[in-house]
């Protein structure tokens, strides 16, 4: 069974000082207890690690964070944008990113709004179906012709056809069932 616990993004944080003096010593950190980046920087730096002076942080570990916002040096303050979407959201979001191509400087300029990530994710996110073309094409169907479908001119609707045009247009992840648009 799946806790909410387990689904929290964490990182464990250490210091490289810690880590060239032999000792691991460090401590798992919830990143949606704080408010942002900032926050959490301070609380690693000056809590976690006030035994030293200047705390270079290294993130020796880190769980349910998605790996484009996290590197053993560094975590990007647009995770805390990202943690601000709900959980089909953030799958979303994923996968439009690796299929096509939206890289950071798309959100550089939007001030680390969440309102630019929704703005990508219905920009392309068409929804969630069965990893079925032709669920998704009757669906599309009945979204753009409406009743019409019901008619007599149903009887002639090709869906097949109609499904093999909308794979030109849309993509499908089959594990998920994910579907985007990737003619924009």
């Amino acid at each position: 069974m799946t806790t909410l616990t387990e689904k929290l993004p964490r990182v464990y944080v250490g210091t490289y000082h810690k880590y060239a003096s032999g000792s691991l010593r460090g401590q798992w950190v919830d990143l949606a207890s704080f408010e942002s980046f900032e926050h959490f920087d301070a609380f690693a730096r000056l809590e976690l690690h006030d035994d030293e002076d200047d705390p270079e942080l290294m993130f020796q570990d880190w769980e349910n964070i998605d790996e484009r916002f996290i590197c053993e040096t560094g975590i990007d303050p647009l995770v805390w944008v990202w943690l601000e979407l709900d959980e089909e959201e953030r799958a979303a979001f994923n996968y439009i990113v690796d299929q096509i191509g939206i890289d950071r400087k798309t959100f550089d300029g939007a001030g680390f709004d969440v309102s630019a990530l929704r703005e990508v994710i219905e920009q392309y996110y068409c929804g969630i179906w069965s990893g079925d073309w032709l669920g998704f094409a009757w669906d599309q169907a009945e979204m753009n012709f409406g009743d019409s479908l019901g008619d007599d001119i149903g009887r002639y609707f090709d869906i097949e056809a109609y499904a093999r045009d909308l794979a030109f247009v849309y993509q499908m992840d089959e594990a998920t069932g994910i579907v985007i648009r990737t003619d924009i």
